[in-house]
């Protein structure tokens, strides 16, 4: 039979060969990404939760596991603008972008932009297609139309029009 003293050397041995693990932060690590090489360097790899400072997560992305920021939606939309196939990520949530800004698409992949006011209501349905050529645009954002008229798109372009409630 083992005494105290024998179980806690064991356990020691279990946690320097790293097979302790520390209780799981609240919250969900953010989407994988396609990191810009920037980001790779100068963040710290982990192996749980427990190795992270502050609020940050352990989470996997590109085959190893990163400390980062727990996914979070702020308030308000990304300006519109044009998607295409991403080549690096320098966010991949909002929690990531200063206070103010979302995480968006982007030409190149996902960046932080200043985020743009939301109106009531939602777009009527259109026509929603990738687009390999920028954007043609009546209006950047809800708070470049007039009145309660939201900015949709449509197609390769977006416009003004009234919501639907």
């Amino acid at each position: 039979m083992m005494n105290t003293g024998q179980i806690c050397v064991i356990g020691l041995l279990l946690c320097a060969v790293g097979l302790c693990t520390s209780a799981a932060k609240p919250g969900r690590c953010p989407p994988e990404a396609f990191l810009a090489e920037k980001y790779l360097s100068h963040t710290n790899r982990c192996r749980s939760d427990g190795d992270c400072g502050g609020n940050k997560k352990c989470c996997m992305d590109n085959g190893e596991n990163f400390c980062k920021p727990p996914a979070h939606e702020r308030p308000g939309a990304c300006p519109f603008g044009t998607r295409v196939p991403r080549k690096t990520d320098y966010c991949t949530s909002d929690s990531m972008c200063p206070v103010g800004s979302k995480c968006c698409f982007r030409e190149g992949g996902r960046t932080c932009l200043p985020s743009v006011g939301v109106k009531k209501g939602s777009c009527p349905p259109g026509i929603m297609i990738n687009c390999f050529v920028p954007m043609r645009s009546g209006c950047q954002s809800d708070s470049t139309c007039p009145g309660n008229e939201k900015c949709c798109r449509s197609g390769c372009y977006s416009e003004c029009k009234p919501p639907n409630f």
